[in-house]
């Protein structure tokens, strides 16, 4: 028997349900769809990604703090000084979506990201010293929908990556604030409108 109050792995109905049940429809669909079409698909649960030319005012880690550290305000981080996650460049991504692309058929769902724990008052730290700035780091208490970011399990991108990711994620941080300087005039424009 099932009770009303059974939830199976997570809440569903919980802040963070429409998110987790959304990337769940959308791998049972697409493989649905394979099935019933005969097609070889490939599903690729990406992780934490960042790049140049990422939305900014978008609630995204990276391009948030790039601008902040420009602007001197804090750099807030929704947690303490364990809250970690793990980081890959655009470009490393990419790669791993077109190796998996290739992959053999039947490969089944494939966790694409770095699984090299970083804290993110160190990306933050970083950040700051990247861009000169003067800012500082502020925790607050998480937001309602976040939670401990885990690592990828990867053992299947291991065939499919070839031991490549992670060579640019490791020297790329700097990318987003060339970016993030570059549109600077239009930042402020946009924050001006606000």
């Amino acid at each position: 028997m099932f009770a009303e109050t059974d939830l199976g792995t997570f809440d569903q109905l919980g802040p963070r349900g429409c998110y987790d049940e959304g990337k769940r429809f959308a791998e049972t669909m697409v493989q649905t769809y394979a099935d019933a079409q005969n097609l070889d698909a490939k599903i690729a649960r990406i992780f934490r990604t960042y790049g140049p030319r990422q939305r900014l005012f978008d609630g995204e880690m990276i391009p948030d703090f790039a601008v902040d550290a420009l602007d001197g305000r804090d750099l807030v981080i929704y947690g303490d000084e364990t809250f970690s996650t793990s980081l890959t460049f655009a470009s490393d991504m990419v790669e791993g979506l077109v190796k998996l692309m290739a992959a053999p058929a039947g490969i089944g769902a494939v966790n694409l990201g770095s699984d090299e724990e970083i804290k993110l008052v160190d990306v933050a730290r970083k950040i700051i010293a990247l861009t000169g700035s003067t800012s500082q780091i502020r925790f607050e208490a998480p937001l309602l929908f976040i939670t401990p970011l885990g690592l990828p399990d990867s053992p299947r991108p291991k065939n499919v990556w070839a031991g490549s990711r992670s060579r640019a994620s490791r020297t790329a941080l700097p990318k987003p604030f060339d970016y993030a300087r570059a549109n600077k005039a239009l930042i402020d424009t946009m924050r001006n409108e606000q």
